[in-house]
């Protein structure tokens, strides 16, 4: 082997080695206890002659909760913490008034069963982007996979996703 083609190799290997520890340590999680979060979004029509927009759902699981200033920490393992609202352009069923939907999560525990659906109305306004009437819910779900569905009473895509929870 030559001088030279001994370099390259050398070059090669201290390469591959930083690229590797560089994946490695963009894969490692910031926090192990850290937030776990989904997000769900899905186009629909709402009531009234000519209303339609989109609906959101977000989802968060904390191992732990800090309820305040000055009070102790709160075990929050096998609870998600649901936001549902929407952002609709039209015309509503209801006058002077922004358009609104009835909106259902669904979820299912992928490991022991259970499930549940969190429901309720939406409303709000797509320009601006205003969500006015949420939805708002923290279900026992247990812990792990946890598959949620976000589905509308009027027609829409229906979303999925799937968050482990703590």
């Amino acid at each position: 082997m030559t001088r030279g083609s001994n370099l390259r190799m050398r070059t090669g290997i201290a390469a591959a080695v930083v690229a590797g520890a560089a994946a490695t340590m963009l894969a490692a999680p910031a926090h192990a206890d850290a937030p776990r979060y989904a997000e769900l979004r899905s186009p629909t029509v709402a009531y009234g002659p000519a209303c339609a927009g989109q609906v959101f759902a977000q989802f968060t699981s904390a191992r732990v909760l800090y309820p305040g200033p000055n009070l102790p920490p709160k075990n929050n393992r096998g609870i998600v913490r649901v936001s549902v609202g929407g952002n609709f352009f039209g015309i509503s069923d209801r006058a002077g008034m922004p358009c609104r939907v009835h909106t259902i999560v669904r979820w299912r525990n992928l490991r022991s069963g259970s499930s549940g659906v969190v429901a309720g109305r939406v409303s709000g306004t797509l320009i601006p982007p205003v969500a006015q009437d949420l939805v708002s819910a923290s279900p026992r779900t247990g812990s792990g996979p946890v598959e949620f569905t976000l589905t509308t009473a009027r027609p829409h895509l229906v979303e999925r996703t799937v968050l482990n929870v703590w």
